[in-house]
């Protein structure tokens, strides 16, 4: 098997699908290279995986679309398979190998609110299209596979689960210093208006008996989301107890789910939720939406909250934090225990199996 990849978006690092690239081939490759050929296909050489073939062009959305559609396809001739990691799945007519298409979620169209018009138009396009031509498609979130089954009617035999992991830094768990001195609760976005960060700052200041407690935001975001998440902590009394963090790499990140309270991620809609992952490995508790896939990463509904009910995400939050430490530790093994299900190891073995298939 000869098996082409679409890492485009590997070069965009710190993004979900960069990761996912880097995390899922970073596991593949090793099982597959006795037995297959991988090769990537890209626009920038900036960085790269493995074997790799360039195809110049822009970072203008026209030309990402061109490329995924077009170049990728020519680009990938004489491959048995080809792997479109970002949706956008190639209408090269001369391509006659196999196509087999990752669909990250469906948010623009369950949850429109998420998106512009521009974007939902653009994607809605695009998987229209995956759902059309492709062999199989891959899903890793159980709700996706739900939403794919209810608004594109795709037969079960075309999809392919692969659920994701956590990034093996998180897995191994080795012991980082406090990047932020003192006690906290930890929310980690690029979005909050989509992470429902307001509504979390709310349930915050209405904590009582944990005044020193603050609330640290982690994550690069445009200067009016920062402006926004300030104003409303000034709004609900909280100015001097919310700390925005911005980018931090993934060891900093580490530090501050190890140190952590909790992780307050009561997300609106998640494709997966990998920081929720990320924060059960690096033995943080964790409140999250009792919505999408959010439900499928921990054993039970304890800390699952109503993402749009203030109420609900401040009693759970406050239940959470007053927990002893022998009931937080009951907590901590518990959700452990649950996620060792999910790694980038079984992620690549359900995806190879999926490209097997198909030879």
């Amino acid at each position: 098997m000869r098996l082409a990849v679409n890492s485009r978006l590997y070069a965009e690092k710190g993004t979900g699908i960069s990761n996912y690239i880097r995390d899922l081939y970073g596991a593949l490759l090793p099982m597959a290279e006795k037995r297959h050929e991988v090769v990537f296909i890209q626009q920038q050489d900036k960085v790269t995986l493995g074997k790799t073939i360039i195809v110049p062009g822009s970072e203008s959305r026209l030309d990402a679309l061109l490329f995924d559609v077009l170049r990728f396809g020519q680009a990938a001739k004489g491959a048995t398979i080809i792997h479109a990691t970002s949706f956008g799945i190639p209408i090269w007519p001369f391509f006659k190998g196999r196509r087999v298409v990752t669909i990250h979620d469906l948010s623009f169209m369950t949850n429109p609110a998420s998106s512009d018009l521009v974007s939902r138009l653009y994607f809605k396009g695009l998987v229209t299209l995956a759902v059309r031509r492709a062999d199989k498609l891959l899903y890793y979130s159980q709700q996706t596979r739900h939403d794919l089954e209810k608004l594109f009617a795709v037969a079960p035999d075309r999809m392919c689960y692969a659920p994701l992991g956590a990034a093996p830094l998180f897995e191994v768990q080795p012991a980082q210093p406090a990047f932020y001195q003192g006690e906290y609760c930890l929310s980690v976005t690029t979005h909050p208006r989509r992470k429902n960060i307001f509504a979390a700052l709310e349930a915050f200041s209405k904590l009582s008996g944990h005044e020193k407690l603050m609330y640290c935001i982690a994550g690069k975001m445009s200067a009016e989301y920062q402006d926004e998440l300030r104003a409303k902590a000034q709004e609900f009394g909280i100015a001097d107890k919310v700390v925005l963090l911005g980018f931090v790499d993934d060891l900093q990140l580490l530090s501050l789910y190890q140190h952590a309270r909790c992780l307050i991620y009561p997300s609106f809609y998640e494709g997966f939720g990998i920081p929720i992952l990320e924060a059960v490995f690096s033995n943080c508790p964790v409140i999250t939406s009792n919505v999408s896939s959010m439900p499928e990463l921990l054993p039970n509904q304890d800390w699952l909250v109503d993402p749009y009910s203030v109420p609900s995400i401040a009693e759970k939050l406050q239940v959470i934090l007053d927990l002893s430490p022998a009931d937080r530790k009951k907590v901590l093994a518990t959700n452990l225990a649950f996620a060792q299900q999910f790694s980038w190891k079984r992620c690549a073995e359900a995806t190879l199996a999926c490209f097997e298939s198909l030879v």
